[in-house]
């Protein structure tokens, strides 16, 4: 069953995009009236995708929680150079109960976590080549991080930040 109060909010406002078509702002049709700008819509639009295809059911809710859960765990495993130390920190991250939880949940977190990880890996990939096409990959990541969940996705510039000034 889909869990109060967060995974509900979400797919009530997943509903409402696929019942009304409201894409930028769902405050009319949300519970409480709810202003639909609390939260960022990248989830929202992508949940309401998967409703559109699979119908208002918890899979279509819980299926980008699901990809984004797993897609982090390879990047995990290719992050370090080390292939065991991949291994291990993509094990012990899957075998984490909160993350595996939450990434069975319609929830916004194990997005974030993706975006980050996903810019610590376009870093990496700018280090090892110097090319300037990974640092736009990185403010890529930043805005879909951003479009998750605003105040962790400023986690990702600080992140860099600290990076650039331990290189120079």
């Amino acid at each position: 069953e889909i869990q109060p109060w967060d995974e509900a909010v979400y797919a009530t406002r997943a509903k409402s995009i696929v019942q009304f078509g409201d894409w930028l702002d769902q405050t009319e049709h949300a519970p409480g009236g709810l202003h639909s700008g609390v939260y960022p819509p990248l989830y929202i639009w992508l949940t309401a995708v998967n409703m559109q295809i699979f119908g208002n059911t918890p899979i279509a809710i819980r299926l980008w929680s699901m990809i984004f859960g797993v897609a982090t765990l390879f990047i995990l495993f290719y992050i370090p150079n080390n292939r065991l130390a991949g291994f291990f920190s993509a094990l012990i991250l899957a075998i984490t109960p909160i993350y595996y939880f939450y990434s069975h949940q319609g929830q916004l977190d194990i997005a974030i976590i993706f975006f980050i990880s996903v810019s610590i890996l376009f870093y990496k990939k700018y280090h090892e080549s110097s090319n300037n096409k990974w640092i736009w990959f990185i403010g890529i990541a930043f805005g879909f991080a951003l479009m998750s969940k605003i105040i962790v996705g400023l986690f990702i510039p600080m992140i860099f930040i600290t990076l650039f000034t331990l290189e120079v």
